[in-house]
């Protein structure tokens, strides 16, 4: 695998999909996260946490998601198209993105039990 990166990229939030939303977000707020977006009493919507200049976590309720219990490394690359490029040519499974509602071209994929997005806003 190439040792120099392809193009510059900067993390950007941690994706968490728990069978424990309420207490998950109870947690967050005890400790002093403050809600960004989103109702933490309301499992059925997405919550991102974070504040004080700090990192940011989103949360969702697995029953929301579909999917089993995860974390999620949400990285941002300048070109989504590009960085995908780069990882199956080096062997990597990612498949094209796509553009979400929100907007942003987006693109997500695992290594073993390891979960990655990649966003272009």
């Amino acid at each position: 695998m190439a040792d120099q990166p392809q193009q510059s990229g900067a993390l950007s939030h941690v994706f968490i999909a728990s069978d424990e939303f309420a207490q998950v977000s109870a947690a967050f707020r005890m400790l002093g996260l403050e809600t960004l977006m989103g109702d933490p009493e309301d499992p059925g919507n997405y919550v991102r946490f974070g504040g004080n200049g700090g990192f940011h976590a989103g949360l969702e309720s697995t029953a929301e998601s579909g999917n089993a219990p995860m974390m999620q490394l949400n990285i941002r690359v300048d070109d989504v198209d590009a960085a995908r490029q780069s990882l199956v040519a080096e062997g990597f499974d990612v498949p094209p993105p796509r553009v979400e509602p929100w907007g942003a071209k987006h693109t997500q994929f695992a290594i073993g039990a390891l979960h990655f997005a990649l966003t272009q806003d």
